[in-house]
């Protein structure tokens, strides 16, 4: 129910803006197109990535792989009909089979093998996630993946959901920094404890969140914030000294202007739950997956509402900032990075990913 709940947020227009797809090519780096329980042993599965199929896999080591998806012989769709023979993918069309470095190494027929090699793309996999590699020409990885860890403490097991809408990875990752409109959507107080700080591929902040519950009562959260590149945020809320919440962000751009959104939650207990240490009679473990349940289901709504806002969205190269909105234009400049250079561009210029252009500023104010 709450998958379908979610999912449903995301508005039933098809058609992006057309600002929206020339604004934003699909940026480098990491993402998350699975978990690990997805990928069997022997099963092919097929995801979107930049505007292409990636077809997923593993090896009889258990190490995964992901390919684009045609045949170099006659462009079958490997992702369909194809299987795996011990570390080999075999096309369902005649049967040509590739090694895991990508290279045909037999035709189905006993015909000398041609030189046929697949396209490979480089994949990890963390901490039940599988991530897969993606650059504007082809290069190694320049990073590796956000290391998602376990909550520290009685861990409950990961639940997500997860949507797909009209939008872009950098607008999805702009609201960890977009201050302003945790109190006007989200009704949350915000004191912010460290400002956002870009290092790198990295951006990490530090904030005190206040909302009413149920009851007029106010949960006060110290709140942790990370993330790597446009492929993943993290929250971590700590409320008390008894539970953290673990929530992910893991936005895919799976084709121009469209971008699907996996959220991932985790609680953990890591101190007593009653005043004198006294212990629930519940085992911990269960009664993290317990409050994970409740977790997934309150942040999953949380971002529910942002869901239409970032559908209907047009991209604003030059936003009329004003105080209180959080660090937009610097997160904009070190987004610039993971772009693709305009032809004749200046190096170490900043790109503004709004117009294409380099050498001025985002015209964002800040």
């Amino acid at each position: 129910m709450l998958r379908s709940t979610f999912a449903k947020r995301a508005p039933s227009s098809p058609t992006p803006s057309p600002d929206l797809a020339a604004a934003f090519p699909c940026p480098e780096g990491w993402y998350c197109l699975a978990a690990s329980n997805e990928v069997a042993s022997s099963r092919l599965i097929t995801r979107r990535l930049a505007g292409e199929d990636a077809v997923i896999y593993r090896l009889r080591d258990g190490s995964p792989k992901a390919i684009r998806p045609y045949c170099p012989h006659l462009g079958a769709h490997l992702g369909v009909g194809g299987r795996v023979e011990g570390d080999h993918l075999v096309c369902p069309f005649h049967h040509f089979a590739f090694a895991p470095d990508g290279d045909c190494v037999r035709t189905g027929y006993g015909a000398s093998v041609p030189r046929a090699r697949l396209t490979v793309l480089p994949a990890r996999e963390q901490n039940g996630l599988l991530w897969v590699w993606y650059s504007h020409q082809d290069s190694p990885p320049a990073w590796e993946p956000l290391d998602i860890p376990t909550p520290e403490g009685v861990a409950s097991a990961p639940r997500w959901v997860s949507a797909d809408f009209n939008s872009h990875a950098q607008m999805v990752i702009e609201n960890f920094i977009d201050l302003g409109h945790l109190g006007a959507l989200h009704q949350a107080a915000c004191t912010v404890i460290t400002s956002p700080a870009f290092d790198g591929v990295d951006f990490t902040a530090r904030y005190q969140l206040a909302r009413r519950w149920v009851g007029g009562r106010t949960l006060t959260s110290e709140t942790s914030v990370y993330g790597r590149a446009l492929g993943a945020g993290v929250v971590i809320a700590r409320l008390g000294n008894s539970v953290q919440v673990l929530a992910a962000l893991l936005p895919v751009p799976t084709d121009p202007g469209r971008v699907r959104l996996r959220l991932l939650t985790m609680v953990s207990i890591c101190a007593p739950l009653f005043p004198g240490g006294r212990a629930t009679r519940i085992p911990l473990k269960i009664l993290a997956n317990a409050l994970n349940q409740g977790a997934l289901w309150s942040t999953a709504k949380d971002v529910a509402k942002d869901i239409p806002v970032w559908h209907y969205s047009r991209y604003e190269p030059r936003p009329r900032l004003a105080k209180g909105d959080g660090p937009i234009g610097p997160l904009r400049r070190w987004a610039s990075q993971f772009y693709p250079a305009p032809e004749g561009g200046a190096d170490g210029a900043v790109l503004d990913p709004g117009t294409g252009q380099r050498g001025g500023s985002s015209g964002d104010g800040s």
